[in-house]
């Protein structure tokens, strides 16, 4: 340190030293050679940094907390500035986008998420910069369906200054949602197939009960031969159908 200091490449110095109580303490230098009655002396300034490293130490774990958490989350989340800029992301962000933080940081999001020059029409960050309240979308991206909710970070004067932006992947729930819907339109559609055979039913009936049913290869027979059991009301809808359909053409 001496040698540094009288050669003046370095006047500024950090490190621990020891107390004559023994006591351990961090403290900064700042030395310089000085000449006094002829002769060469160091003069040195010491500050005690001890609090002021322990401040730091907690400020440094603090943060890697708050960054395990930012990245254990399951949705990609990022936080963006007031022009919408990225700031910071998450470990499921840069893995959803497929790139680094430094490819991502600093670029508008809907460049990163959209791939377009310009907000979309449905932007819920717009939303919420304009509202300062939480907005949310379901948007398709690509070939995946995501959930977008954006919280906004107010100032003290009520203005944006940024906003939480989250993104959850629902493809999964939105096939099961279509499904549902393809069902439930199945049977609303055999239920009203249904309904135009409500004349047929006495007719075969009528003609069980009068004898022309005899045998196995009788009319009603073919369409009780084609329904297996048991049913749904959808597949015992579409199963009276089926063998409707046979009878009338004779082709399964």
């Amino acid at each position: 340190i001496m040698k540094h200091a009288k050669t003046r490449r370095k006047n500024q110095f950090i490190f621990k030293h020891c107390l004559a109580s023994g006591e351990i303490r961090d403290v900064e230098v700042f030395s310089g050679p000085i000449e006094r009655q002829g002769r060469n002396l160091l003069f040195s300034i010491i500050h005690d940094i001890t609090e002021r490293k322990q401040a730091e130490a907690k400020l440094e774990a603090m943060a890697r907390e708050w960054q395990t958490t930012f990245d254990s989350t399951s949705d990609a989340v990022f936080l963006l500035d007031p022009d919408m800029r990225i700031q910071r992301i998450n470990k499921k962000g840069r893995q959803a986008f497929g790139h680094p933080r430094e490819n991502l940081v600093g670029k508008k999001c809907w460049e990163v998420v959209h791939g377009t020059k310009a907000p979309v029409s449905d932007c819920p960050n717009l939303k919420s910069m304009n509202s300062l309240c939480r907005e949310s979308a379901e948007l398709k991206i690509k070939d995946k369906w995501f959930q977008v909710v954006v919280d906004p970070i107010p100032d003290q004067d009520g203005r944006s200054m940024g906003g939480v932006h989250m993104m959850r992947d629902i493809t999964e729930q939105k096939k099961a949602e279509q499904a549902l819907v393809k069902e439930r339109n199945q049977l609303k559609n055999a239920l009203e197939q249904i309904k135009t055979l409500r004349g047929l039913v006495p007719i075969c009936s009528h003609c069980k009960k009068s004898g022309m049913t005899r045998g196995s290869g009788t009319t009603w027979n073919l369409i009780l031969k084609g329904i297996p059991r048991p049913l749904s009301a959808t597949a015992c809808a579409l199963s009276v159908l089926t063998g409707f359909t046979v009878m009338r053409t004779g082709i399964w």
